[in-house]
């Protein structure tokens, strides 16, 4: 029997080209797990670790609403390994985001001509980028949401290269869908993708290949997709983003409003800074209004359920349809803001961050009469019947000792690779903040910007990269909708955008092979 990587050359070259990142990526994963030993555990990890937790010890089965589906499920099989799942977590995550690595070649080797040229150095920054490697190390959805996005980019790609000629297209597209449906089956914001691939369908002509049982899986993916979340939280973030936009002089809810017209005003007036600004009305709507002088927002509370949430909810979509060019505006001063590597909070990589963010994580484990204290030990690896240890012994738990050279060594690594990582000027340069149109782009912005535009002219390139820029970029501009400006809700973006880099050169090289053949 022949090899099955000789027939798939695209694949066995992927798989080959893709070694020198794979290793550089292992070696700085094995540094960071050097001195930080344990997956990070912060504010939102117990909303994913819960179902599992629970259900092998109290035999429940409860996902939080907050979250849905697949990331709790995966989680279940790490709780089961003996030791600390924090151990057993950062090494599945990593060998997912090592093992991603593949894809993304695989992307690069079947859109671009002078893949040879390319693939190493894609490869390589994308292994490297810290954001990846960070959220590989910490027990939040995003790592596996970032690499299901990837794998259903690479399904893509190689189902639409295979339409025409209808070698195995049908199987592929059910790779491609399964791939999609881990991805937006693990967050909410993967709701975003839907615009761009729909656009996609449309490039790539699909009513020509798909049949029922395709269509009728995708529009029940889509549906699934669609009860992701806890509708109090979205209508909570929601108003965060509609909330200078607050129609004060409509009779809805005008009670409300009356107590918040001053805070709403204020924003309102500094509109142009809002997106670094929006953290105060964020807390104000989480818990805020329970304390001070609202009375009216107190007893709303008071009634119970989500009669709150859906004040919320109606005053955001209020404003959003009086002001629907204001609240694009908002989504874009986030979204932009958003691309530099310089945003993402590098402090994580310090061998102190870890010791010092879990001790809010640890009180809050050891409160409520010490319900919570069986998961704290699962958490350290600690026997059942164990006492907890008082917190000067998890930081040594924690923090080893001796491991300070590797935590120097990673500090200075994502320090120097984050800072040429400037797409636009900075939103904030010596304390002055920016207005949208102030962050203009950097020659790597406009360089980024011109590979989008010519990923739309080659006909393959549209078919292929153009659609999931489409979906990258729909993405990132609604998940910034709903959510404050933040590296990690646009990283899931970067895998095309990386490819879009590419594009130019692509492009040049083509116009050189063709004019050195003709000759």
């Amino acid at each position: 029997m022949r090899n099955p990587l000789h027939q798939r050359p695209a694949l066995r070259d992927a798989l080959v080209w893709a070694l020198p990142a794979i290793v550089a990526g292992l070696a700085l994963r094995v540094v960071l797990s050097i001195y930080q030993p344990y997956g990070y555990w912060g504010s939102d990890s117990e909303s994913y670790f819960s179902f599992a937790f629970r259900l092998l010890n109290e035999g429940a089965i409860s996902i939080p609403e907050k979250r849905r589906y697949i990331y709790p499920i995966v989680l279940l099989p790490i709780t089961i390994l003996p030791g600390s799942p924090l151990k057993w977590l950062i090494l599945f995550q990593h060998a997912t985001g090592l093992a991603t690595i593949v894809p993304l070649a695989y992307v690069v080797r079947k859109v671009l001509a002078g893949w040879r040229w390319w693939i190493v150095p894609v490869t390589l920054v994308y292994a490297g980028m810290p954001v990846f490697i960070w959220f590989e190390h910490e027990l939040l959805g995003e790592a596996f949401f970032f690499a299901t996005f990837t794998w259903a980019f690479a399904a893509w790609v190689a189902w639409a290269g295979r339409l025409e000629r209808g070698d195995r297209a049908e199987a592929v597209w059910w790779i491609f869908l399964a791939c999609l449906a881990l991805c937006v089956l693990t967050k909410p914001a993967g709701r975003f993708f839907w615009p761009g691939l729909m656009i996609g369908l449309v490039f790539v002509r699909s009513w020509r290949f798909l049949r029922w049982p395709q269509w009728t899986a995708l529009g029940a993916l889509l549906v699934a997709s669609w009860t992701m979340g806890q509708g109090a939280q979205a209508s909570r973030l929601l108003y965060t983003s509609a909330f200078p936009l607050t129609v004060l002089d409509s009779p809805l809810h005008a009670d409300l409003k009356a107590e918040i017209a001053v805070q709403v005003t204020a924003a309102r007036e500094r509109l142009d800074y809002y997106y670094l600004e929006d953290r105060e009305p964020k807390r104000f709507l989480s818990s805020g209004y329970e304390k001070g002088d609202y009375p009216a927002w107190q007893a709303l509370k008071a009634r119970g359920g989500d009669a709150i949430y859906d004040a919320m909810r109606d005053l955001a979509l209020e404003a959003i349809l009086a002001h629907p060019h204001l609240f694009l505006y908002i989504a874009l001063q986030r979204t932009v803001a958003a691309m530099n590597w310089t945003e993402f909070d590098l402090d994580r990589f310090e061998p102190d961050y870890y010791p010092r963010k879990f001790r809010e994580q640890y009180d809050d484990l050891l409160s409520d009469n010490g319900k919570k204290a069986p998961m704290l030990r699962k958490l350290l690896g600690l026997p059942r019947d164990s006492a907890v240890p008082p917190y000067p012994e998890v930081v040594a738990i924690l923090k080893p000792a001796g491991t300070e050279p590797q935590a120097q060594w990673m500090m200075n690594y994502v320090e120097t690779v984050s800072e040429p990582g400037r797409f636009v000027r900075d939103p904030v340069e010596n304390g002055r903040p920016r207005k949208l149109w102030e962050m203009t782009p950097t020659l790597l912005g406009l360089w980024l910007i011109a590979g989008i535009v010519a990923a739309f002219f080659p006909r393959h390139l549209r078919h292929t990269l153009g659609t999931w820029l489409l979906v990258a970029i729909g993405y990132a501009i609604g998940v910034h909708l709903i959510g404050t400006f933040y590296a990690r809700f646009f990283a899931a973006a970067w895998p095309p955008l990386l490819v879009a880099l590419l594009v130019p050169l692509d492009l040049i090289y083509r116009m050189i092979k063709r004019v050195v053949f003709r000759s």
